[in-house]
């Protein structure tokens, strides 16, 4: 049956298929978008994201890498006098801005979220840390 055919209480099989040619060498995935920066140039034409998405202001999260290091980045927003956060445009001027060469858009609104030692080092917009079921954490070798 497909997902809109199924009734609350219907039995339903979930599989996880990685046999998928592009997934072959991957070690690890993030699901992220849109993409920002690639070989050097801000990426236009985000098609497949909601206009709501990508041109109001929210809170964003950038990943991305010079070619020598990676940068992560937070831009704060819903907050009228600390940052109102920022298009998916203004985001991939930022990752430009930062020198990025390939940058892409993580999960952000109350998600955006930068912790460094036990610290929050940004303002979440929802004025507190929010609960959330994944992360992505940097530790030393020994720990």
């Amino acid at each position: 049956a497909r997902m809109k055919e199924l009734q609350p209480g219907s039995r339903a099989m979930i599989v996880t298929d990685w046999a998928t040619p592009a997934f072959a060498d991957c070690a690890y995935l993030i699901q992220a978008g849109p993409m920002l920066v690639e070989s050097g140039s801000r990426v236009s034409g985000h098609g497949g994201y909601r206009a709501n998405f990508l041109k109001r202001r929210h809170p964003r999260t950038i990943m991305g890498t010079d070619g020598k290091r990676f940068v992560w980045a937070v831009i704060d927003g819903r907050n009228p006098i600390h940052s109102v956060g920022a298009t998916i445009e203004e985001t991939g001027r930022v990752a430009g801005l930062l020198g990025l060469q390939t940058a892409i858009n993580l999960d952000g609104g109350g998600s955006s979220q930068m912790v460094w030692r036990d610290i929050i080092v940004n303002l979440p917009s929802e004025g507190r840390e929010r609960p959330l079921p994944y992360a992505v954490l940097f530790h030393s070798k020994a720990e």
